[in-house]
């Protein structure tokens, strides 16, 4: 078996996944009580949050050395990409 990471401090290879799993934590897990939440109820409040993360949520792209605002699912649309 092959570990799919490289070694410790070699970021460069996962610093996207780091990142959206550092904003989930901040913007959906974070400061909230989890205790009364039972398992069903927190994977769908997930899946709702991965789906206003795609769709609904704003992001900034550089595009022809401007800064454009659009969602991850209208960027994927204008670079021609299934969504």
């Amino acid at each position: 078996m092959v570990r799919s990471m490289s070694r410790k401090d070699r970021c460069a290879d996962n610093a996207r996944a780091e990142g959206f799993f550092g904003t989930l934590k901040e913007e959906f897990y974070n400061g909230r009580d989890w205790s009364q939440v039972g398992f069903d109820e927190f994977r769908g409040m997930l899946d709702c949050y991965l789906e206003w993360y795609v769709h609904g949520r704003l992001k900034a792209f550089r595009e022809g050395g401007r800064t454009v605002y659009d969602t991850i699912a209208g960027r994927r649309r204008r670079l021609g990409y299934q969504v």
